[in-house]
Formats: C-alpha cells, sequence, structure tokens
C-alpha cells in the first residue's frame, strides 16, 4: 500500500514542481533585459544593469538579440528560479554576427520568465573556461 502511495505523490509533486525555461523564454527574458538596460542607457547614462555583452557602452545600445540556444538549466538552491547557461547570437549597428555566452539567474514571473543578473562568460569558440565553482 505504501508504495503505491509513494509513486503518487512522487508523481503530484513532480508535476507541480517549476519547469526550466525554454529557449523562447530565454530569448525573450534577454531581450527585455537588454531593452531595459538600453532604455536606462538612452535616457539618463550609465544604467543600473550591465550590458550583456563585453562591448562598449555605445555599441550595446544598439545590440539585437537573434536567437538563443540552451546550454544547461539549473534549479537554483537558495534562491527562486533557474540558474542557465545560454549561447547567443546578437548583432549590433557595428558588428553584424556577434555570439557570445551568457549566463543569468532566469525567473517566472507574471508576464513571463525574467533575467536577473546576466553576465557574460567567453565568447563562443574562445579558449577560456567558465568560472571556477560554477556547475
Amino acid at each position: 500500500m505504501r508504495a503505491p502511495l509513494a509513486a503518487v505523490f512522487g508523481l503530484i509533486v513532480t508535476a507541480c514542481a517549476p519547469q526550466e525555461p525554454s529557449e523562447a523564454d530565454l530569448l525573450q527574458a534577454l531581450q527585455r533585459h537588454h531593452r531595459e538596460w538600453a532604455d536606462a542607457q538612452r535616457r539618463s547614462g550609465p544604467g543600473e544593469y550591465a550590458p550583456l555583452v563585453n562591448l562598449s557602452a555605445e555599441a550595446s545600445v544598439t545590440l539585437y538579440i537573434h536567437s538563443v540556444a540552451k546550454e544547461r538549466c539549473w534549479r537554483a538552491r537558495e534562491e527562486a528560479g533557474f540558474f542557465c547557461r545560454v549561447r547567443v547570437e546578437a548583432a549590433t549597428a557595428y558588428a553584424p554576427s556577434l555570439h557570445r555566452r551568457i549566463e543569468a539567474r532566469f525567473v517566472e514571473g507574471t508576464r513571463g520568465w525574467l533575467a536577473l543578473s546576466p553576465r557574460p562568460l567567453e565568447a563562443v569558440g574562445s579558449s577560456a573556461h567558465a568560472p571556477a565553482g560554477a556547475p
């Protein structure tokens, strides 16, 4: 009797657990985050967010993210949401094709997923390694 109850409980917990964001969710969240940062830059100079990629502020303002490829996501342990590493394909007025890796925490909100504190890793294809201690 206990085995069937445990199985049912496990299915309920799994069904109710938050699902990690899809690539479309990640793309929309990063585009929203960057759009808000760029708007703040245009309004009042340096904003409260850091650019998503290692570019000058002038180039970063014109950045448009075309696509995102999810490398991996893992559940945040002490915070809500998921940490995800993604490959971003973007363009600016100065560089028509940029490829970068980004890591951020993604939290599902009432208007969709939000990207919190995204930070650039190394450019795709470079020999740099992920930061020490990262999963």
